[in-house]
């Protein structure tokens, strides 16, 4: 009969579960983060609002809007007070809608990950 107790833990095995479910994580929090930016993109035609993408590479999850329209609009706040180019004609959404966003929602995008590769 044996004395004591062994148990042996593969640690790298747990570590490839995790980091195949990050990606996976990362898509889901940015997509999240898609859907409160959203309703903050400044309004003209919509068009900007509808052109989010989301794209995870690596580690890396990117919410991107196209054209120099999108940081026309994002940096909004300069414009509308005369020190750059014409005033800005939107009545809805805000300046620096993806910055705001990315700061107010971080807890939550950061939850999102954990839960996802976590449990």
């Amino acid at each position: 009969m044996a004395d004591g107790w062994t148990i042996n833990i593969d640690f790298a095995a747990i570590g490839d579960e995790v980091r195949s479910k990050v990606p996976a994580a990362i898509a889901k929090g940015t997509e999240y983060l898609r859907g409160q930016v959203t309703p903050r993109v400044p309004v003209e035609t919509g068009a900007l609002a509808g052109s989010g993408g989301v794209t995870v590479v690596g580690l890396v999850g990117s919410l991107y809007y196209p054209g120099p329209y999108a940081l026309y609009q994002h940096e909004g706040v300069y414009y509308r007070h005369g020190r750059f180019g014409a005033p800005l004609t939107h009545n809805t959404g805000e300046s620096f809608f993806l910055e705001r966003t990315v700061v107010e929602e971080a807890p939550t995008i950061i939850g999102i990950i954990e839960h996802e590769v976590f449990g």
